[in-house]
């Protein structure tokens, strides 16, 4: 497993992006790892809708009511949640080359003129994830169980958050600032690693969040099925402000910065996000909610 990441600056405008071997899953098959919570939770009256209308598809949606209901009862009864003012992500998001905001990854990656369906469809599959496993207290308590892994050193601009709290307040006051909306691109690298970008806003001239990545991030390598969604929740705290600055050296793939630090609660170790990055995370958040299908 190899990742890199490098901070670039051009005309006030910083672009951060990322190297690794990455994947998706897909709870809906029979070898689907589960954390099953036994419960009398009383769920809304169609916490199928619920789950589907924060950005989750059906599957996963109805995986997470049959095998941990306090879980979703937990997300979808938070009035403060992580991308409470996030509509679910639409089409128009998912943009290309011709868009004003693929300008400043010109000189990282060659933008694709458009998405294709497939890859839109798994984006968004990532993105519900995460939106989802954000806003759990298993989230909530890894995040302030081992905020004592973060370095003032490295934070840059943006402090980092104390605890937990911080953290929700600052991405939804980021998104809020950007009026709630995204843009997605794809590139059109060949590097068989995988490659993600990202820059906040700039308004007014930049006014979205903005984030790109190559199609590798959306394929499936045996044993490392949440790598991808656990990039991009890496990527989205980079829109909201959050940087690993400094030497590359001392922050890349290290959980002493926020952007690494959440990668490796939900896609490598919940109970120690300084842990040896591995294949097959039991222990992630990802692995604990969705499982795995490559056995």
């Amino acid at each position: 497993m190899r990742k890199l990441f490098f901070c670039f600056a051009k005309k006030a405008i910083i672009i951060s992006f990322t190297i690794i071997f990455l994947v998706a899953c897909d709870p809906s098959d029979g070898n689907t790892t589960k954390t099953t919570d036994q419960s009398t939770t009383q769920l809304p009256s169609d916490p199928q809708d619920a789950l589907v209308s924060i950005g989750l598809d059906v599957e996963d949606a109805k995986c997470l009511i049959k095998n941990h209901p306090s879980d979703v009862q937990y997300v979808l009864e938070n009035p403060d949640r992580i991308f409470k003012n996030l509509p679910k992500l639409a089409d128009d998001m998912f943009v290309g080359s011709s868009d004003r905001g693929a300008a400043p990854f010109a000189s990282f990656v060659s933008i694709l003129p458009t998405w294709d369906k497939d890859q839109i469809r798994q984006f968004k599959k990532i993105f519900g994830r995460i939106v989802f496993v954000v806003n759990t207290q298993k989230f909530e308590s890894a995040f302030n169980n081992n905020i004592n892994l973060l370095n003032a050193d490295y934070e840059g601009k943006l402090p980092y958050p104390e605890n937990y709290e911080v953290f929700r307040d600052q991405a939804n006051k980021a998104m809020l600032a950007s009026n709630n909306h995204y843009k997605f691109y794809m590139g059109g690298g060949t590097d068989t690693t995988g490659l993600a970008y990202s820059m906040p806003a700039y308004p007014p001239r930049m006014p979205d969040l903005y984030v790109a990545i190559e199609p590798q991030i959306l394929e499936l390598v045996k044993g490392y099925e949440h790598n991808a969604a656990s990039l991009i929740l890496h990527e989205l705290t980079h829109t909201w402000g959050y940087e690993h600055a400094g030497n590359a050296e001392n922050t890349t793939l290290k959980a002493n910065n926020i952007p690494y630090y959440v990668q490796f609660i939900i896609g490598t170790n919940a109970e120690n996000p300084a842990a040896k990055v591995e294949p097959y995370t039991p222990k992630a958040l990802l692995e604990v909610y969705f499982g795995h299908t490559l056995d």
